[in-house]
């Protein structure tokens, strides 16, 4: 077996965000990838809307999902770490490769395997500033670690007219910058697929939250 996928996006279903992933960020990835790559198949961007196969039982597609592909990219919201099932162990899974395979510590420029994505506001203050996630220690230190790609709040558009407006052009070259500096480097040169990435202990949270007491620090990479 090999890998069957270069990016795995990983976002928290619900409202504004997934039609913003679905109708602007996947359609702006998969051109971004293409224009660098110079083609691209179906398989190559993994997004549960496209892959799920009628009948599937979905936690098993999205572990094949991760384990088959050799980068993720996730669109970070409160939601994604406290209200989701799916997106912490998704998130986890491709962190503990990164830590099996110790990517970071072989090559202190690698920029690793997860590709995070933030909105901040129209001050452009610190990220912790931005988001209720980076309330929390654990997880403010571990998405920082990572370096994530800033979005202002003007790209988080699914208004009518928005992919006519200066912003969806500019969206679209902040996304094929990135992809070609960052993303496409580490998809290029993908450590060889392991089997083991598939097994359930890649699976498990190393991490929880809970409102109702103090949240349990995320690990630091």
């Amino acid at each position: 077996m090999s890998y069957r996928h270069d990016i795995f996006v990983s976002y928290k279903w619900g409202g504004d965000r997934k039609r913003w992933v679905d109708q602007i960020f996947l359609p702006i990835l998969r051109e971004s990838l293409e224009n660098v790559k110079g083609t691209i198949n179906r398989d190559d961007i993994f997004h549960d809307v496209s892959q799920t196969l009628s009948g599937a039982y979905l936690p098993d597609v999205l572990k094949d999902g991760v384990a088959f592909s050799k980068c993720m990219v996730c669109i970070i919201t409160l939601p994604y770490f406290v209200n989701s099932i799916w997106c912490p162990s998704e998130f986890a899974a491709m962190l503990k490769r990164e830590t099996v395979l110790n990517i970071r510590a072989n090559n202190p420029n690698h920029t690793g395997l997860i590709f995070p994505i933030v909105f901040v506001d129209e001050e452009e203050t610190t990220i912790e500033e931005q988001s209720p996630v980076f309330r929390d220690v654990g997880m403010r230190n571990l998405i920082l670690n990572i370096s994530p790609l800033r979005l202002n709040l003007k790209y988080n558009s699914v208004s009518s007219g928005f992919k006519e407006s200066l912003a969806y052009d500019e969206l679209r070259t902040i996304v094929l910058r990135w992809v070609r500096k960052s993303i496409y480097p580490v998809v290029s040169q993908a450590p060889s697929w392991d089997p083991d990435w598939r097994s359930d202990s890649y699976f498990i949270p190393p991490f929880s939250y809970s409102a109702s007491q103090n949240p349990m620090p995320l690990p630091t990479l």
